[in-house]
């Protein structure tokens, strides 16, 4: 005879630990991720001018870095008789299709199950996160939403329909496609004029 517990589950799929645990962790990463946004939400009325205070950051952390390249001894092309120095700002995107059109979203970071395991590191990871939004956002607004997408050594473009139908106009397509896409090499050559 079966125990009635087996009568009991019988016909029912039982949940397997690793399904519980997704469940946990949507349920705990829906929660934070309505803090995060209550917090930018807050820190947007607070700070109205936002956006020229993240430039601000940039740019201080910007000058610190070409200083510290400039004083490393590390160094040599770098100097303060030829104080250049490009610094990127790599961000993760997400490449979906909508109605036939390609798309892609901004992803300001990854949260995983170790970050939300306590309120401390949970609050740290959003903190993260949050910062890392603001300044996604101030760079997409100063920058017209323009951006290069990295495939290994080559660089692609991404404007908005709108600055590429100005390019359009405003150019022969020959020379439109021409600088369309191109690889690090044409970069620094153009640049350095190795």
């Amino acid at each position: 005879m079966s125990s009635p517990r087996k009568k009991k589950n019988k016909g029912k799929k039982a949940q397997r630990p690793s399904a519980i645990r997704l469940k946990a962790f949507e349920a705990k990463y829906q929660a934070h991720f309505e803090k995060l946004g209550n917090a930018l939400d807050l820190y947007e009325r607070e700070h109205p001018e936002w956006q020229n205070e993240c430039v601000y950051w940039l740019m201080d952390y910007s000058l610190h870095r070409l200083k510290d390249f400039i004083e490393s001894k590390q160094e040599h092309e770098i100097s303060w008789s030829s104080p250049f120095v490009e610094l990127k700002f790599p961000v993760e995107c997400r490449w979906f299709e909508e109605n036939g059109e390609p798309k892609f979203s901004v992803n300001a970071g990854k949260i995983t199950e170790k970050d939300l395991a306590s309120e401390e590191s949970a609050l740290k990871s959003l903190t993260r996160l949050m910062v890392r939004q603001i300044e996604i956002t101030t760079l997409q607004t100063v920058t017209n939403y323009a951006a290069y997408s990295q495939k290994r050594r080559r660089y692609t473009p991404m404007l908005d329909q709108e600055s590429v139908e100005y390019n359009l106009r405003h150019s022969s397509p020959l020379s439109t496609l021409r600088y369309l896409s191109f690889r690090q090499e044409e970069i620094d050559r153009a640049i350095f004029g190795a």
